[in-house]
């Protein structure tokens, strides 16, 4: 018996199956790599803004109504001696700043949290500066929060008509704060807080965040819905 071989159409069609199975297999292993490396950058992305959320609970849960804040960051552009109230907000031309005084007495401790914008190569970035007052050489103590460079300010829309709804006009509103968050137009005024936010009677704070970046090269986008933590101050200054 002769052994036939294959012939050239034969090939062909072998060749065209195999090469359509493999540019299937990789499409699809691809596909799950994107999805992968998306989901664990969503997850590594909540767990440094959960990791924020935590440390200013730590830091600021004796954080003090109505004391005296006596030295700032040098980005908020306060000048030397100038005192403010507790707890307090301010939007820089370096950065958004929430300032507390924590403790009493020799145990007192000004915080200052920062959001630092962007500026050339460096990214935004979220700070921790602590100034404690009663050292006997007093330094700041400024601790980077933030890694990864995604964070962005975030805000939660508010309810300015008082109608019980948020509508598109109101969050269009927020979202205008937002992307303006250097540059200050009103929006405080507004009820509108990028990143920090302090209540009426000053005894609640509250820290917004979001977060995005690209995977797989700039291609797929990956990003967390924004949250917001709020944290209640117990203390006042007699």
């Amino acid at each position: 018996m002769k052994n036939r071989g294959l012939t050239l159409l034969e090939l062909v069609l072998a060749l065209v199956i195999t090469g359509v199975v493999i540019l299937g297999g990789s499409s699809l292993y691809l596909s799950t790599v994107g999805t992968s490396l998306i989901a664990q950058t969503d997850t590594r992305m909540q767990n440094e803004i959960d990791f924020i959320f935590r440390d200013a609970e730590v830091y600021l849960r004796g954080g003090i109504v109505g004391g005296t804040l006596t030295t700032q960051p040098v980005d908020t552009g306060f000048t030397k001696g100038h005192s403010l109230s507790s707890p307090y907000f301010y939007r820089g031309a370096g950065g958004l700043w929430l300032g507390i005084v924590v403790g009493e007495g020799a145990d007192a401790v000004e915080v200052w949290y920062g959001y630092k914008f962007a500026s050339g190569n460096t990214p935004a970035k979220v700070v921790r500066c602590v100034y404690t007052v009663s050292a006997d050489k007093p330094v700041w103590t400024e601790t980077v929060l933030s890694s990864s460079g995604m964070l962005m300010p975030y805000a939660d829309s508010v309810d300015a008509d008082g109608n019980g709804v948020i509508d598109d006009a109101e969050k269009k509103t927020r979202d205008l704060c937002l992307q303006d968050a250097k540059s200050k137009t009103n929006c405080e005024d507004k009820g509108i807080y990028p990143v920090f936010k302090i209540s009426g009677d000053k005894k609640l704070v509250y820290i917004s965040l979001k977060a995005s970046s690209m995977v797989l090269g700039g291609k797929k986008p990956a990003s967390t819905p924004g949250s917001t933590r709020a944290i209640s101050l117990h203390s006042s200054a007699g």
